[in-house]
């Protein structure tokens, strides 16, 4: 699954850790619905879009940072890979995934999302030294109704590759998910704190 590749990062995500129990993960995906039902009217972008959140959600939404990732000591123009944006889907219609966005990120070139699908081995992948083998180009993916939420569905992850663009050390803290159902416009935001550097810094989720 990691194509030979190695974890590089600081991990702060205990749910979401491999082989994590069927009746947690089914306890976690219930607690989150719930939740973001209620809240999902209340979300706000930065931006001042009213673009509505709409029927998809990810664990972590509408709640305080639970997850991050740290990747110290690398060198400009290396790439990273960002997991843990695990689709689920409230609906009874397919969404259609558009695209991926983040918020900070100064220093850092976002590339192109792309996506591993409910057959993938762990609920929840975190960060590689390159990218996993087997995904493919987010925008166009379909999310089917319910996606996420069966005991045996992992849903859709969204996986973003990331390179150092400049010296010193970048921060992303939320990431983006833009997508539609029925051709109406929607997106939500997923608050996470990833933390790369190009030197021996403190990269531990939530510092400075």
């Amino acid at each position: 699954m990691l194509d030979g590749s190695s974890l590089a990062a600081q991990r702060i995500h205990r749910a979401s850790e491999p082989g994590m129990d069927r009746s947690r993960r089914a306890l976690l995906i219930a607690v989150l619905v719930i939740a973001t039902a209620g809240a999902a009217s209340a979300v706000a972008l930065k931006d001042g879009s009213e673009t509505p959140p709409g029927p998809l959600t990810a664990p972590g939404v509408g709640a305080d940072v639970e997850d991050g990732v740290g990747v110290p000591s690398r060198k400009v123009g290396d790439t990273f890979c960002y997991g843990m944006v695990a689709v689920v889907s409230r609906s009874n219609r397919t969404a259609v995934l558009d695209r991926v966005t983040v918020e900070g990120g100064e220093g850092l070139r976002v590339r192109p999302a792309r996506v591993l699908g409910p057959d993938r081995a762990d609920y929840q992948t975190s960060t590689w030294t390159r990218c996993p083998s087997g995904t493919r180009p987010l925008q166009g993916q379909r999310v089917p109704p319910g996606s996420g939420q069966g005991e045996d569905d992992f849903g859709v992850e969204v996986v973003l590759p990331i390179t150092i663009a400049a010296p010193g050390k970048h921060r992303i803290t939320a990431t983006v998910v833009h997508y539609a159902v029925d051709g109406k416009a929607y997106r939500f935001t997923q608050p996470t704190d990833v933390v790369a550097c190009t030197y021996d810094c403190d990269s531990r989720p939530g510092g400075r």
